[in-house]
C-alpha cells in the first residue's frame, strides 16, 4: 500500500460508526466550522484597519502593540462564543494516535474504531480548518491596516498569523478529509 499506518487503530467498519461521543456533542462539518469561523473573520477584516483609523498619529509603539493584541483579544472572545459546539479534548489519547488518523484519511477513506481517537482527531482538523479561516481573515484585515497606515509595522504583527496560517494550509487538506470522512460514515447509515 505504500504506507505505513503503525500505531493508528483503525477499521474499515468505523466509518459508518457514530460520530457523536459520550458526551453527547458531535464533530462538527466543514461548513458548519467555516460558518461558525465568518463571524470572527469579519471582526477581523473590520478590526485592523479600525485600529489603524482611530490610534492617534503619534502614537508610542507600545500603544499600538497593546492596541494589537487587544484586537487579537476580541477575535479570541468573538471566536469563542461563535464557534460551533463540540467535545473536549481527550488529553489521554495519544499524540501519535489522532495524527495517524489524520494522516491516514486522506489515503485509506476510514476514521478510528476508537471513539476517543476519532474525537481526538475530528478536534484537530476542526482547529485546522478554523485556523486557516481565522488566520486568512486576519491577514486580509492587517493588509488592510496596511493601506490605511502603512507607518504601522504591520509586518512585524502579520508574522504569527501568517506562520499559522501557513501551518494550517499545508494541513487542510488532511483535515479537511478526514471530516468528510467522517461525517460521509454518519450519513450513510
Amino acid at each position: 500500500m505504500g504506507g505505513s499506518v503503525a500505531n493508528v487503530d483503525v477499521d474499515a467498519g468505523a466509518v459508518g460508526c457514530d460520530i457523536r461521543p459520550a458526551g453527547g456533542l458531535s464533530i462538527p462539518t466543514v461548513g458548519q466550522l467555516i460558518r461558525r469561523a465568518l463571524p470572527t473573520s469579519a471582526v477581523a477584516v473590520i478590526s485592523f484597519p479600525a485600529l489603524a483609523w482611530f490610534l492617534p498619529d503619534a502614537a508610542p509603539e507600545l500603544l499600538w502593540f497593546l492596541a494589537t493584541l487587544a484586537v487579537f483579544g476580541l477575535l479570541m472572545l468573538v471566536h469563542y462564543f461563535a464557534q460551533a459546539p463540540r467535545p473536549r479534548f481527550n488529553k489521554k489519547v495519544s499524540r501519535v494516535r489522532w495524527q495517524g488518523a489524520l494522516s491516514s484519511a486522506p489515503k485509506f477513506r476510514i476514521v478510528p474504531s476508537d471513539p476517543d481517537v476519532r474525537t481526538a482527531a475530528g478536534l484537530a482538523a476542526c482547529a485546522i480548518v478554523e485556523g486557516l479561516v481565522v488566520m486568512v481573515a486576519v491577514l486580509l484585515g492587517m493588509f488592510l491596516g496596511e493601506l490605511v497606515r502603512p507607518e504601522f509595522p504591520w509586518v512585524l504583527a502579520s508574522c504569527g498569523a501568517l506562520g499559522v496560517a501557513i501551518g494550517s494550509a499545508f494541513r487542510i487538506r488532511r483535515a479537511w478529509c478526514y471530516l468528510h470522512v467522517l461525517h460521509a460514515g454518519s450519513r450513510s447509515d
